[in-house]
């Protein structure tokens, strides 16, 4: 929201800049109470609530081509995943006696 906060402002789209900015302080605000140890978590419907609010903003704005880039990594993420056939054995790690998650390839110590 940091960079289509800064899109709008620079193309005077007042109503998606005004958008924008208030999911930008919404998620600053979030940010502030997930840092570690985390007392907020989004789940599923945080991380849905964010991508619409992506949309929303991309579609008042008529900024359509921006929020297409802005889906790039999200796309690449998929595509390296697709060329690993989806692995689903081993993606969660390892818990130890605390209670601390590891990664499976790395090692204890």
């Amino acid at each position: 929201f940091c960079f289509l906060s800064l899109y709008f402002f620079m193309t005077t789209n007042i109503p998606a800049f005004i958008f924008s900015l208030i999911m930008l302080s919404a998620l600053l605000a979030f940010f502030f109470f997930n840092k570690y140890p985390s007392k907020v978590f989004p789940g599923d419907a945080g991380t849905l609530l964010i991508g619409g609010a992506v949309a929303i903003a991309v579609i008042i704005g008529g900024a359509e081509a921006f929020g297409a880039l802005l889906m790039l990594p999200y796309l690449l993420d998929f595509a390296i995943k697709a060329a690993n056939k989806f692995p689903s054995d081993m993606w969660w790690g390892e818990v130890d006696e605390k209670n601390r998650l590891h990664s499976p390839e790395k090692p204890r110590g």
